[in-house]
């Protein structure tokens, strides 16, 4: 058995290997690896609008959006932390190992589109339809060279001879709509001349060649996901079937380990849930469910898995936001992961939290439990560190795999995804410790605490229970309205974290020697993210634009704070985009480039920032905006979604002695 497993984890662990030492290996994958993907990807673009013009009506319209909200982080948000609530401890673990696996194959997902740096569908199709309309206007002025063999002679007579040297491999500032292979999104900017995705359908009238070819080229493959119109972030692998399949599978793998799938089973079916080797509770289909043993209730889970992936892969196609290869690819690396992660997530968790199996009848890399229930059987402490020196290993390495995180080709939003998710899981991990939750030692739960002090801890606990059961009544002790209060309390608590974090790490980075401060600068950063320094105005005309921009920027700045999520500052990056003169880089191309040349009076908290900014660009500091660095926004995205986790599942205490569930 457990050669069979680790068999199939070698795959997801060379995987993983290859995603940590990416930034060493990033000349290599883009010289080799990435122009058969990204002709793949060019080649692709046809059948994806072919997709879209034969399956498009409003039914599918309809469903295929609701698909795409079963995988995002919002969705995960909601359904994870019940889990951890209202399941126990063995709830708690699998939920862990569960997060970590979302993480990592987040972070995966996001360090390959970097790495592989190719485009969505939209530009990408901007790019194969500029590409043909030069080939035909070079044709019919005769400029066109002459062909050396029969099949390349008929190649460009099509216009379809779109290898790595027909498309450029940078992107323009003019627009990311402009034959742009590397460009990650198809968002339209202003000042560009493009209509969104639906208006260009109508595109050609009053407009000379070329803004009608690149009409056309926007009308062959329709973005139909609103958040993806502006997105900027590259297609290949697609992040949406990876997660589609290993989430699923592997919930219902860990769920099977901690001994979960029966009671699962008696909840859905009724009868013994399989623990007996069957005696369903029914008849027919409900009866067979029923008896199935976990190991094979679990593989029937991981097949319905594997399907809804299939689904979610097609919905993909439909919107108009990845080609056939970005599917490929992502579903053969969440299978890869799956193996990885199954053999080696559970006992993750149960060495970040520092607890060790003790009976139970089986091992935990086993996908389904023995005869007497869940394979963990009774979990004790490992009697060493508690895993703090395994959760302290575990936040090294994520914080390694961030630093070896690999540079786009041009600006994306990937990494920052990556330090969320990173952020987020390991939080979740030092909240399960019992040494590490601030909860277990006021409830006297930790190890060291109970050895000898056993009673004191119970009767800490019967004293909270007693309390919280005589403060809320019987009905609104509903799980469902405990998780309503929950995620409340998580929101609430989210935006007051955030606003101290921006507070106090300005501050304390800028505590920081400017030597050291460099050495730290985020490299996945690409240049043309970076806020700079524009040169002064010369102009009277060009001052006054200035002082008007200053004003717009202050006014965003104060109704919606200065880090006010990734989608504002790619907003105001493309504000300034259509402006910028010169070779196409955007390392001017944010609103405070706009606003950085501050007026000269009247405008003093303008005029502080700019230099303040100013002074930290000279320093090699990177700039997101002119009030926030690169490096502050990322430790505090970090820590944010760190923290808000850590208390979700802090909240498992409180929730526990509200329904009668045992702390340890």
């Amino acid at each position: 058995m457990y050669v069979t497993m680790l068999f199939f984890a070698v795959p997801g662990a060379l995987l993983l290997l290859a995603c940590i030492l990416a930034r060493p290996i990033t000349g290599y994958v883009r010289k080799h690896v990435r122009p058969p993907v990204l002709k793949l990807v060019h080649k692709q673009i046809d059948g994806v609008a072919a997709l879209q013009s034969r399956w498009r009506n409003v039914v599918l319209d309809v469903l295929v959006r609701i698909t795409a909200l079963t995988v995002t982080v919002e969705w995960y948000l909601i359904t994870l932390p019940p889990f951890c609530w209202f399941g126990g401890v063995s709830g708690v673990l699998g939920t862990m190992a569960v997060v970590q696996c979302m993480a990592v194959s987040t972070y995966m997902a996001c360090v390959l589109k970097d790495l592989l740096s190719c485009p969505r569908p939209a530009p990408a199709a901007c790019a194969v339809s500029a590409a043909r309309q030069r080939a035909r206007d070079k044709a019919t002025a005769g400029k066109a060279e002459e062909p050396t063999s029969q099949a390349a002679q008929s190649q460009a007579a099509a216009g379809l001879a779109l290898d790595g040297s027909a498309l450029p491999s940078s992107p323009s500032a003019a627009s990311l709509f402009d034959a742009l292979p590397s460009s990650p999104s198809g968002a339209v900017l202003p000042g560009s001349g493009a209509k969104g995705a639906r208006g260009s359908k109508g595109a050609g009238e009053g407009q000379d060649a070329s803004s009608s070819s690149a009409a056309a080229a926007r009308a062959a493959v329709e973005v139909l996901e609103e958040a993806y119109r502006g997105e900027i972030e590259y297609g290949a692998p697609s992040m949406h079937t990876w997660c589609a399949f290993i989430m699923p599978a592997y919930s219902a793998l860990a769920a099977a380990q901690v001994g979960g799938l029966p009671l699962l089973q008696r909840w859905l079916f009724g009868g013994s849930g399989g623990s007996s080797g069957g005696g369903g509770g029914g008849t027919g289909l409900a009866g067979w469910l029923a008896g199935l043993e976990p190991g094979a209730f679990a593989a029937l889970l991981v097949a319905l898995a594997a399907a809804w992936s299939g689904w979610v892969a097609w919905s993909r196609l439909y919107l108009g936001v990845h080609t056939k290869i970005d599917l490929a690819l992502g579903a053969a690396a969440g299978a890869a992961v799956l193996g990885l992660w199954r053999l080696a997530g559970l006992p993750m968790a149960l060495a970040a939290a520092g607890l060790l199996p003790y009976g139970g009848g089986g091992a935990i890399g086993a996908a389904g439990g023995g005869a007497g229930g869940g394979v963990l059987g009774n979990l004790v402490p490992d009697g060493g560190s508690g895993g703090v020196v395994w959760l302290a290993v575990v936040g090294l390495v994520y914080l390694v795999a961030l630093g070896s995180y690999p540079r786009p080709l041009a600006h994306s939003t990937s990494y920052e995804y990556a330090v969320i998710f990173l952020g987020a899981a390991w939080g979740g991990l030092a909240s399960s410790n019992t040494r590490t939750s601030l909860a277990a030692a006021l409830l006297g739960l930790r190890p060291e605490m109970q050895h000898g002090a056993h009673t004191a801890a119970g009767g800490r606990i019967a004293a909270l229970r007693a309390v919280l059961q005589a403060a809320v009544p019987p009905p609104l002790r509903h799980p469902l309205l405990l998780a309503i209060a929950g995620f409340t309390f998580v929101a609430v608590f989210k935006e007051l974290f955030k606003a101290v974090l921006l507070v106090v790490l300005p501050r304390l980075f800028d505590l920081a020697p400017p030597a050291l401060r460099r050495a730290w600068q985020p490299w996945a950063v690409h240049p043309s993210g970076c806020w700079r320094p524009p040169p002064p105005p010369t102009t009277r005309a060009e001052v006054v634009a200035t002082v008007e921009a200053v004003a717009v920027a202050e006014e965003a700045s104060d109704s919606k704070g200065a880090a006010g999520g990734g989608a504002t500052g790619l907003r105001s990056r493309a504000l300034a985009q259509g402006a910028a003169r010169e070779d196409g880089k955007m390392a001017a191309a944010t609103a405070g480039a706009v606003a950085a040349a501050a007026p000269k009076a009247g405008s003093s908290k303008a005029e502080r920032t700019l230099a303040r900014a100013t002074a930290l660009v000279k320093a090699g500091v990177l700039m997101k905006t002119p009030s926030l660095p690169y490096d502050v926004d990322f430790a505090r995205k970090f820590l944010n979604y760190g923290a808000v986790v850590y208390a979700a599942i802090e909240m498992r205490y409180i929730v526990w002695q509200l329904v009668g569930i045992e702390s340890t």
